[in-house]
């Protein structure tokens, strides 16, 4: 857990840290440690001690427990020593809660991250039904219109999203949205170049799959699966037969 006032701004960092949002204190503290402060120091140690020679061979931390509702693996890791204790404190605060309520906030702070903003972006548009398909590939749209005589959607292009920002220059956003290989895994690729109504666009193309798997990341919202089934983004688990459900997997 790491104290700060502002978001690292560095993906990796955020996602190896639990932060815990505080500002300097303007009361006026002690500039060396009190007696008293040493004395508690002390005495938390010796509890700890304690709790070593009573419980050692008692302690089992289960390596491979999951906790409902939590994806990230870090997070889980880090709260499973918590979880072996809870079971000699049945008092012990609901770990559920807890990390649920932890993954929500470092999600919020990637949100603010350069990633997280550009990914945000995208999925307002989405949840607006602006995209369309182009066989296995997906693109974001900015609106629909009237193009080549029936409803079209525009693609949403990095110069768009530079605009809207006014701080990021479109050359930035292509290289964030390079580093977040929104197409996944598929061994072609997607055109350069789309014409619409006689006009060129070069789209932000996606997989869906693996673009819900950086949703899952970066936007702090619940369900994002469910939306982007509803949306027909994603195919429905109830409507997939047993081998399609597999494959899917």
């Amino acid at each position: 857990m790491v104290t700060q006032r502002r978001p690292w701004r560095d993906d990796a960092t955020e996602n190896r840290t639990l932060p815990f949002d505080c500002e300097g204190s303007q009361k006026q503290l002690p500039t060396v440690e009190l007696d008293d402060w040493v004395e508690e120091g002390i005495e938390v140690q010796n509890e700890l001690l304690w709790l070593r020679l009573m419980y050692w061979d008692k302690v089992v931390i289960d390596k491979s427990e999951r906790i409902k509702n939590v994806i990230d693996h870090r997070l889980t890791a880090s709260i499973l020593p918590l979880r072996a204790l809870s079971k000699f404190a049945p008092s012990m605060v609901e770990v559920e809660k807890l990390l649920l309520d932890f993954e929500k906030r470092r999600k919020s702070i990637r949100a603010m991250s350069k990633d997280g903003v550009v990914l945000n972006i995208l999925w307002d548009y989405l949840e607006k039904n602006f995209f369309d398909r182009h066989e296995q590939w997906c693109f974001v749209g900015k609106e629909r219109g009237i193009g080549d005589q029936k409803e079209t959607v525009f693609p949403l292009t990095t110069k768009d999203i530079s605009d809207q920002l006014g701080t990021t220059s479109s050359s930035d956003i292509r290289r964030t949205l390079h580093s977040l290989q929104l197409c996944g895994d598929v061994d072609d690729e997607p055109p350069r170049v789309k014409k619409v109504n006689g006009a060129s666009f070069r789209p932000i193309w996606f997989t869906p799959a693996r673009l819900l798997t950086r949703m899952t990341d970066f936007v702090a919202e619940d369900s994002i699966d469910k939306k982007m089934i509803a949306l027909g983004l994603l195919p429905d688990p109830s409507q997939m037969n047993e081998g399609e459900q597999r494959g899917k997997l």
